[in-house]
């Protein structure tokens, strides 16, 4: 009994028994840009390889590949456009490929997906999956051959856009201090908030304030995109040679890596003390 248990048990439990052919998918680092039109520009950004160690021949094959979010929400898939897309003929055994060898122009993007994105093919911000299949000439998914399947993020996001105080508006001390900010556009990424509170002396640009001067006040524990300033911190007026401030937001993920462009940090804005 023993005898018969044994490889059945091997079969379950190795994929690669099971399917000696299969397309082989890792993305090193993770993530990949939210313009999925740039996959193929760099080579490192993934690597596709599909193998027969015994050789398989292929007539009109296709490789498919979908873009999901969650389990069934198909984002970005070549499904339904199979036969526009490079194909494979001949005895094949091993081959490395680029994005761009599976993958033409025509690619079908979920309609929601098209009116939420400034620019068609943009993904935006999260946690998506990947997954890659062997179809044959007909569009039928070639079963002796395993999908292969990862999941990356998508950090090209916006940063930050400073709303309150305004940029070159007057603050009259009168009231809190209160700050507020654009939220990240993305999906399922916890996002937390670093803000900065630099003094500015005479003369001196936003960017040489924060380059040159210590911050007067900092925080990176916000979970909101406002934000009122501490009644315990360094009291705005302290600092009599400083008449102006500039600040700016970081955003960051739950490691405390910044995400989006420009390192997730915002474009700096200053406010004015009201004189006396």
């Amino acid at each position: 009994m023993r005898l018969i248990i044994l490889p059945i048990l091997f079969c379950l439990c190795n994929p690669t028994f099971l399917f000696a052919q299969s397309l082989e998918l890792t993305i090193p680092s993770g993530e990949l840009p939210s313009d999925f039109s740039e996959w193929g520009a760099s080579p490192g950004l993934m690597h596709i390889s599909f193998v027969a160690p015994g050789g398989i021949q292929l007539s009109g094959a296709h490789i498919v590949f979908e873009v999901a979010e969650g389990v069934e929400h198909i984002l970005v898939s070549t499904r339904t456009k199979y036969s526009e897309q490079p194909a494979f003929t001949g005895m094949f055994k091993k081959k490395n490929l680029t994005f761009d060898d599976i993958a033409g122009t025509d690619i079908e993007v979920d309609p929601a997906l098209k009116s939420a994105s400034s620019a068609i093919g943009k993904l935006p911000g999260g946690l998506f999956s990947l997954c890659m299949y062997l179809v044959d000439s007909t569009g039928k998914q070639v079963g002796t051959v395993a999908q292969g399947c990862m999941n990356f993020y998508v950090r090209d996001i916006d940063p930050p856009v400073l709303q309150a105080p305004a940029n070159g508006g007057t603050y009259s001390g009168k009231i809190p201090l209160a700050f507020s900010w654009t939220p990240a556009n993305v999906i399922s990424l916890t996002v937390h908030y670093k803000l900065k509170l630099y003094p500015m002396y005479e003369g001196q640009t936003a960017e040489q304030a924060m380059s040159g001067s210590s911050a007067l006040y900092s925080s990176d524990d916000i979970f909101s995109t406002s934000f009122i300033y501490p009644p315990d911190a360094p009291p705005i007026g302290s600092l009599t040679k400083a008449k102006s401030f500039a600040w700016m937001v970081t955003q960051m993920d739950s490691n405390g890596k910044p995400i989006g462009l420009n390192y997730g940090r915002s474009i700096p804005s200053i406010f004015y003390l009201q004189k006396n």
